[in-house]
């Protein structure tokens, strides 16, 4: 059986790491996110979610989240498919079929 936490996804599974949420929008180069690069913004049901880092491979994203919770404590990683979010478990039951 492969092992997920090394496996590629492939081109239409992302892993991100989110890094905050609010319902008032924030510009990315806030200094709330000071020390933090390259963070994207997105809408889901009226919430602004904010994230860093976009890997293929579960287990970079992990050893990344694991970097930014210096920063972000309660920073979790959350996946997209083909562009669209989607669970992570969703994400993981994929990559490992």
């Amino acid at each position: 059986m492969a092992n997920f936490a090394d496996m590629d996804s492939g081109s239409n599974i992302r892993f991100k790491v989110q890094i905050s949420s609010s319902i008032k929008e924030m510009p990315v180069n806030s200094e709330f996110f000071e020390g933090i690069e390259n963070i994207e913004r997105f809408k889901v049901s009226g919430i602004y979610k904010y994230t860093v880092g976009n890997e293929s491979n579960y287990k970079n994203i992990k050893i990344y989240c694991e970097e930014i919770k210096a920063y972000f404590p309660d920073a979790f990683i959350i996946a997209f498919k083909n562009g669209k979010l989607i669970t992570l478990r969703e994400a993981l039951n994929e990559i490992n079929n």
